[in-house]
């Protein structure tokens, strides 16, 4: 019903879909441009780019990696190969394996079973396996690797042995290891090796593997000092990898980096920062006037332009399609609204607000809001 009545383009209300709305970035235009220029700073480099970008809940994170996850795409086509996941549920005494399987499984058995079969076709020779070795710099992975690129349930224990889940002896001994996956540092070898697949299995494709992942506030659970420990040590390897880029993403009501779980810590900060191979950015809320308006003319563009036109030809409206459904003065009243405190200057309200006011012209079949409608609708609005 709100679609059809604000002419919206292909949603129900003034929502913001991640997954589909990339392309669109209606926040601070200097931290685009400080993400944007670390990315490409790294790429350059040949260096994987890292990062951990946080702050309030409601923010904006999740659009901002999709944001750059559009922006790599097409700033560098079939240069990266970019997975969105989410840090699965953690807790007291959870592990860095619970990450690494869900890494392996977004990235998908059958991607790197078919990197794994062009390597073996680019090194075939009467010494694949010695090559495959040399290629992986660990016996294990490489027999794991073998293994993967066979089919059946051969293939099948191979992939779970990558995913470090644990392995009885015989599905040890068909694949060829000696032993499960356990320390963090196993883990960090397997990723590279798979980032390295990405980067060197084929002579005519060369792609950079970089992961976003999402809600890594959920690390803040992790309470046991050997768990923490544990994900210590794998993520600050990671850190300086040749082979994979991370950038996370969690929320938080602290606005250091250094208070951030894990993440925060001395070990990976540093890595990352002083090695110039990325930043910790803290998103703020929509920080003036002019940002506030930017962010509300970029939910603007959901409508259908050729629908408004026609609506406001059809009923003699004194309003530009540029501002519909509001005129000017209610887009004014919006803004003036919204900076008074910093809780109403995050995206995630300021759509909630966009919707209540469309809720209130539909019910009160307005084609339009005025300056003072608006008004008086969000000196009623309950927060």
């Amino acid at each position: 019903m709100l679609k059809d009545w604000l002419c919206l383009k292909d949603r129900g209300d003034f929502t913001i879909l991640p997954e589909r709305d990339g392309e669109l970035f209606f926040g601070e235009t200097v931290l685009e441009e400080q993400i944007r220029t670390a990315i490409e700073e790294q790429m350059i480099r040949g260096r994987p780019p890292k990062s951990v970008i946080f702050g309030d809940y409601g923010i904006g994170k999740t659009h901002m990696l999709f944001h750059i996850k559009y922006y790599l795409e097409k700033s560098y086509p079939n240069k990266t190969c970019v997975v969105y996941l989410k840090l699965p549920a953690l807790d007291v005494d959870s592990t860095f394996q619970i990450l690494h399987q869900r890494i392996m499984e977004s990235v998908g058995m059958s991607v790197i079973q078919d990197l794994v079969k062009r390597l073996s076709l680019m090194l075939s020779g009467p010494n694949l396996m010695r090559d495959l070795i040399q290629f992986f710099g660990d016996e294990n992975f490489a027999k794991a690797a073998n293994s993967l690129g066979s089919y059946g349930n051969l293939a099948i224990e191979a992939w779970r042995w990558m995913c470090g889940i644990e392995l009885p002896d015989a599905s040890q001994g068909n694949i060829g290891v000696t032993r499960n996956l356990e320390q963090p540092a196993d883990y960090v070898m397997v990723l590279e090796n798979v980032g390295k697949l990405f980067r060197e299995s084929s002579k005519e494709e060369s792609r950079t593997l970089i992961l976003l992942i999402d809600e890594c506030e959920d690390l803040g659970k992790i309470k046991r000092p050997d768990a923490v420990t544990n994900w210590e040590h794998a993520l600050r390897e990671l850190s300086t990898n040749n082979y994979i880029g991370m950038i996370f993403a969690l929320s938080t009501d602290q606005t250091s980096w250094s208070k951030t779980p894990i993440l925060g810590k001395d070990a990976i900060y540093t890595r990352i920062v002083e090695n110039e191979l990325g930043k910790y950015l803290l998103m703020p809320p929509i920080g003036s006037v002019e940002n506030v308006r930017k962010f509300v003319e970029g939910m603007l563009t959901l409508i259908d332009k050729k629908c408004a036109a026609a609506k406001i030809k059809d009923n003699n409206l004194s309003i530009s399609v540029d501002t519909y459904p509001f005129d000017a003065d209610a887009l004014h009243a919006i803004e003036r609204f919204v900076v008074e405190t910093p809780k109403r200057r995050r995206p995630r309200y300021i759509i909630a607000v966009l919707n209540k006011l469309g809720v209130h012209a539909f019910k009160n079949k307005k084609f339009y809001l005025t300056g003072d409608e608006t008004k008086e609708v969000l000196d009623k609005y309950i927060e």
